[in-house]
């Protein structure tokens, strides 16, 4: 059986201004990202920077 590769790529702006607990709320984020996506199989990088996200999956 062949799979088929396939990948999305994925740009979004902060839209909530930065706060004391913005850190943990990314941390947060991250946690579960990591959980879902080896449940799902899936392999990507989120980066941030500025305000600004971009995520490869």
């Amino acid at each position: 059986m062949t799979r088929a590769l396939h990948r999305l790529i994925y740009f979004s702006r902060r839209c909530v201004a930065v706060s004391p607990g913005s850190n943990d709320a990314l941390l947060d984020i991250l946690a579960v990202s990591r959980r879902n996506n080896g449940r799902l199989g899936l392999t990507g990088a989120l980066m941030f920077n500025s305000g600004c996200f971009i995520q490869i999956i």
